[in-house]
């Protein structure tokens, strides 16, 4: 529409709004009052002689209150000057190019409008002026808020230019530092793996779902078992009986978080490739931020055997030493026995002797006249009386 109105001829007819006929006039009317741009015409004095209904609706006047009102009263007093050279200018017949204004709107604010007005020419002369305004509102703050990330823009782009030249001086020795890191991160990677190859137990290091990822010399040793036949492939869990599955619960789930590492340590029983029970002792170590774990096998087999043959003898020493507290018994038993006939044997004795000899000794004495058979049966007295006191 635009585009059409800046194609019109500079000067209008007349009869183009007035109408020397009354249905091209009503035709017209109708084109007028069916734009979004808004249509007035304003006479010499500046008032105002024909709005469409878009002109009617921004600034609130009707049919009957518009010829009353000059069109600076919509005009905001900063643009007013700018206006009225404008109008004089058109009305003297000469050209006018589009400008920008505002104008007051109907709730008391103003919003912007682009104007483009021309000349009306009758008999020569320059009766009316003929003016359309677009509203522009939205379009200037659309382009105010494109100035304004615009400005924001520039501002980001020269901190982060200022931001990437203080980062990329800092590069260089950055990059040197991580050389330096790294190098270092080598040296103890080797070192550690040689610790790992050549330590005398079996070690491995596992996934977080016990998928065995690396494993040493000790291990192919120990198991039978080559590298490339575990690493990648099995679970280290499947070496394991289910017994000891079930008790151990071998590795938990990954953890995370700043807590210490966690460590078990476990007896088991595996089976070698050979088909060989193996009894060992797992230690199982969390590698902190890996979602790993380094398990290291001591095998205690030979222990294990010597541990049941010593507890086999230990059985067979307890059973000797009962065997040994029985006879024991049986000897306090019998040795009891010996005292109490020991005993009663003396008593006996001793009654007879007390009973029977001594008074017979007494009748002897009494019958042996002489004094040497007298002195021997004392003497047999004295020493019968010496067994029985």
């Amino acid at each position: 529409m635009k585009n059409d109105r800046t194609r019109r001829p500079k000067s209008v007819d007349a009869g183009l709004l007035n109408g020397e006929a009354g249905s091209n006039e009503e035709k017209y009317r109708l084109i007028l009052d069916s734009i979004s741009d808004a249509v007035y015409k304003i006479n010499p004095e500046g008032f105002f002689t024909y709005l469409n209904d878009t002109a009617l609706k921004r600034t609130g006047l009707t049919p009957e209150t518009y010829p009353t009102c000059h069109y600076l009263d919509l005009v905001v007093p900063d643009h007013r000057d700018l206006v009225r050279d404008r109008f004089e200018r058109v009305m003297n017949g000469g050209a006018n190019p589009p400008y920008e204004i505002h104008v007051k709107a109907r709730n008391g604010g103003s919003y912007v409008v682009e104007v483009q007005s021309k000349p009306i020419f009758e008999n020569g002369s320059v009766v009316e002026m003929l003016g359309i305004s677009r509203d522009i509102t939205a379009r200037k703050q659309a382009e105010e808020l494109l100035v304004h990330a615009k400005a924001i823009l520039e501002r980001m782009v020269e901190e982060r230019t200022g931001e990437l030249a203080r980062k990329s001086a800092g590069l260089e020795q950055e990059i040197e530092r991580r050389k330096i890191v790294e190098g270092r991160l080598r040296e103890s990677e080797d070192r550690y793996r040689a610790i790992f190859e050549n330590t005398g137990t079996a070690m491995l290091i596992v996934g977080e779902d016990a998928t065995i990822c690396l494993v040493n010399a000790e291990y192919e040793k120990m198991s039978g078992y080559r590298r490339r036949e575990v690493e990648g492939k099995t679970r280290w869990t499947e070496f394991l009986s289910e017994g000891d599955l079930r008790r151990m619960n071998p590795l938990p789930n990954g953890r995370r978080g700043s807590a210490p590492p966690t460590v078990r340590r476990y007896e088991c029983q595996a089976v070698d490739k050979f088909g060989q029970i193996r009894d060992l002792f797992a230690t199982a170590s969390e590698i902190p931020g890996a979602m790993q774990w380094i398990v290291s096998l001591l095998d205690i087999t030979e222990r294990k055997r010597s541990e049941q043959t010593l507890r086999k003898r230990e059985e067979e020493l307890g059973a000797k030493t009962r065997e040994l507290e029985e006879v024991n018994t049986a000897l306090k038993v019998l040795l009891k026995r010996r005292e109490e006939d020991r005993k009663e044997t003396e008593e006996r004795v001793s009654s007879n002797i007390q009973d029977l000899v001594l008074p017979h000794l007494a009748k002897l004495r009494k019958r042996m006249p002489g004094a040497r058979d007298k002195s021997q049966i004392n003497t047999i007295e004295s020493i019968l009386k010496g067994i029985i006191s």
